[in-house]
């Protein structure tokens, strides 16, 4: 295991232990479902899906999304001492049992309430199509078990062979897919959530005003200045790294953005002292921050809205002025992906957004982009930046609305191309967790 693996395992035991004193035996299994869900309201995940108990008939959460079209049954095993030995392999094949009662049983039959009704909801959404995609996780504080991946591989055929009845009442496919997530595949899962913020080491800020700290539901935020000449040495040293959260990279060498930023060197070279009430600064995010006396500690960092700022000041040849720029900050903190987002998108309104560019911070993409290079050796890009692609490159803007053609909708991908990437349901259709790059 990699040094940033096994400090993604020490951060998510931390969390989870924090989750044990409200949730008990729950927490890992809410932590993990949070994740797959995105969200961090772990009360309301609870009242919602959280089935197990006496008679349960196996299923330990169930879930249905209706805005991705997907459903979500989970089997779980929790140990406190998190060993790297094998889980139980036969509570993988107890998802079987699961299914069965979701949807072949007579309803009558399921004696709690909460799990008959699970499964009327689950058969009321397959057979209206709301649901395109039933996806079985067993989720463990384990080790990743190659006798359990066999095991679920009986599991999802079983799955597929029930869905394929359901397919044909809806008139639409369904697909069902069988996961296990063990401490390791959980921590990758909680890395990908975190992946905005790509720089994860800690950083001190020394502040030249003082820091304005204000909270909201799910977040917390400071607003303070700071010297260019601290945020261009973080530049310098990470490079396009630090910009991750950015919706769009630095566009410094497209002929759109370079009077832009000229006019931003030029103030800084010759009005310093005038650059704070001419620029709007910078807002970036962070894992968490703590306010010390002239300084700022953040525990990972990365700029939402600001990268033509940083990228100008850091392309300057004299940089003899930078001591004299002083930038306006805010730095946000929030556990919650989709606010991240949706402040990362709110922040970048000052140039039009184009619709696939929300779709950025998707570790699918990612994991798409890394898949392409590495068993096709061909590049792929899910985001603007400064180089201009080749002709041979793939595109995600234009990856959608070919792979929406292929599978039955050509009319709809010509004239409605910005809705595949907006409505989640039709999105997470094309660019899921089984999208596989030889298939695209």
């Amino acid at each position: 295991m990699s040094d940033s693996s096994r400090m993604g395992t020490a951060e998510l035991k931390r969390q989870v232990d924090e989750l044990k004193h409200k949730f008990g035996s729950q927490a890992f299994l809410l932590f993990a479902a949070g994740l797959i869900l995105r969200t961090g309201d772990y009360d309301d995940l609870s009242r919602q899906a959280v089935l197990d108990g006496p008679d349960d008939k196996k299923l330990d959460f169930f879930f249905v999304d209706r805005d991705s079209g997907r459903a979500f049954v989970m089997q779980s095993y929790q140990r406190d001492d998190w060993r790297r030995d094998a889980p139980p392999a036969n509570k993988a094949s107890d998802l079987n049992t699961a299914v069965a009662w979701l949807l072949d049983s007579e309803i009558g039959t399921i004696a709690r309430e909460d799990i008959r009704a699970a499964a009327v909801d689950l058969r009321d959404a397959l057979e209206d199509g709301y649901v395109h995609d039933v996806t079985l996780y067993y989720v463990h504080t384990a080790a990743h078990a190659a006798n359990v991946d066999i095991e679920l591989q009986a599991v999802q055929q079983s799955l597929r062979n029930k869905l394929e009845d359901w397919a044909i009442r809806a008139g639409t496919p369904i697909t069902g897919s069988a996961r296990q997530l063990s401490v390791d595949d959980v921590a990758e899962l909680f890395e990908d959530h975190n992946a905005a913020i790509t720089v994860k080491e800690n950083f001190e800020l020394p502040t030249e005003t003082t820091p304005q700290e204000i909270s909201g539901g799910k977040w917390r935020g400071i607003a303070t200045t700071v010297r260019a000449s601290v945020l261009v040495k973080i530049h310098d040293k990470y490079g396009d790294d630090i910009t991750s959260a950015n919706i769009r990279d630095y566009l410094g060498r497209r002929s759109s953005s370079r009077n832009i930023n000229r006019q931003i060197q030029k103030t800084a070279t010759e009005e310093p002292h005038n650059f704070w009430v001419y620029n709007n600064g910078l807002t970036l995010i962070t894992h968490g921050f703590k306010v010390k006396e002239q300084a700022i500690e953040c525990a990972g960092l990365a700029v939402t809205n600001g990268a033509q700022t940083l990228g100008s000041l850091s392309g300057m040849q004299d940089r003899s002025t930078l001591d004299d720029v002083l930038i306006p900050i805010r730095i946000i903190q929030s556990s919650e992906p989709d606010l991240v987002q949706d402040v990362i998108r709110y922040n970048n309104t000052q140039n039009p957004i184009k619709p696939w560019e929300l779709r950025v911070l998707d570790p699918v993409q990612a994991r798409l982009q890394e898949e392409f290079k590495e068993r096709l050796g061909l590049t792929y890009q899910f985001r603007r930046g400064s180089s201009r692609g080749s002709a041979q490159h793939l595109h995600l803007a234009k990856l959608a609305p070919w792979l929406a053609s292929f599978n039955g909708s050509p009319i709809f991908a010509h004239r409605n191309g910005p809705e595949l990437f907006e409505n989640e349901q039709r999105y997470r259709s094309l660019f899921n967790d089984q999208a596989n790059v030889r298939h695209l």
